[in-house]
């Protein structure tokens, strides 16, 4: 097992080194990167959201500083759990613009009190995008702002009984039909990383998921995701237009085995404006919200 470990690694830092050179194919389904306009006028907005959510992976990374500032309780083996999206103002929120130097800042927090569960506590990790205000004499205002829920494994407490009930009751929602599917193939995971530079050996390589104790590889949930959004839109399933400032919360349920078929279903009752689930083979894996965001909800 060693030995397999130390190939994979082998293997995907070789795959690093090539990435610069690597041509990506397709990001989302009928996307390739070099033909799309980053304008928030032609990106649709939950393009918006997982696009910028992509591009600032690797910064997001550093801008934590990981070591320095999560809590010491929050190991190796936590893992993402639920993210949530706000594309608080959609206009600000243009890739060529926010790539100029000096334009645009990051600000990174982690939470140090977790919320007790069922399966250990999680903490959440939230990072923005804040711009310069050409009217509000020259204040920093937050664009987008993404959440990202980190579960760490452990000893629960009598919040657990709520959390399971709630979970079951999820579980069970009622699927109001199937919207749309779509095909996550092999070398959709190595076009991923080739954008955010999220080089996760369980994404990439079915021998280092096999070493974390899974069947095989396993698609990243943010991929997913945004596959799903893409398909969605394309079907004009989603009901908000690109001027609005919207949100988008995504909980992760079980890994999504690649290369694989994944089905989209509406989910009823939801909350906001929709509320839509991610099937693989019949099981639910993802389950996602979105709505307007309103003025309260943007500092």
């Amino acid at each position: 097992m060693a030995l397999v470990l130390i190939v994979t690694i082998a293997f995907a830092a070789l795959a690093a080194g090539f990435a610069a050179a690597y041509r990506l194919r397709q990001i989302f389904a009928g996307a390739a990167l070099a033909t799309v306009d980053f304008s928030p006028h032609r990106l649709r907005p939950g393009e918006v959201a997982m696009l910028i959510a992509a591009v600032m992976s690797k910064t997001i990374r550093r801008k934590l500083g990981f070591r320095q500032q999560a809590p010491p309780e929050l190991s190796l083996g936590s893992v993402n759990v639920k993210n949530r999206f706000e594309v608080i103002l959609p206009e600000s929120c243009d890739l060529s613009l926010l790539s100029v130097a000096g334009r645009a800042s990051v600000r990174a927090t982690v939470s140090h009190e977790p919320r007790i569960v069922k399966r250990g506590r999680e903490y959440d990790l939230e990072v923005s995008i804040l711009v310069k205000s050409d009217v509000s004499g020259g204040e920093t205002l937050p664009v987008f702002r993404q959440i990202f829920t980190m579960l760490e494994f452990g000893k629960g407490t009598g919040e657990a009984t709520r959390e399971s009930r709630a979970a079951k009751v999820a579980e069970a929602a009622p699927v109001a039909e199937a919207l749309s599917t779509f095909t996550f193939s092999s070398s959709d995971p190595w076009d991923w990383a080739a954008l955010c530079r999220d080089y996760n050996f369980i994404h990439l390589s079915t021998a280092a998921a096999r070493v974390f104790g899974m069947s095989g590889r396993v698609a990243h949930g943010n991929h997913v995701l945004g596959k799903a959004i893409q398909a969605l839109l394309e079907r004009q399933a989603v009901g908000f237009n690109g001027d609005q400032p919207i949100w988008f919360e995504a909980r992760f349920r079980r890994p999504m085995a690649i290369p694989g078929m994944f089905t989209v279903g509406e989910l009823l009752p939801g909350t906001g404006l929709g509320s839509f689930a991610i099937f693989s083979k019949g099981k639910k894996c993802i389950e996602a919200d979105y709505g307007v965001l309103h003025s309260e909800e943007r500092a």
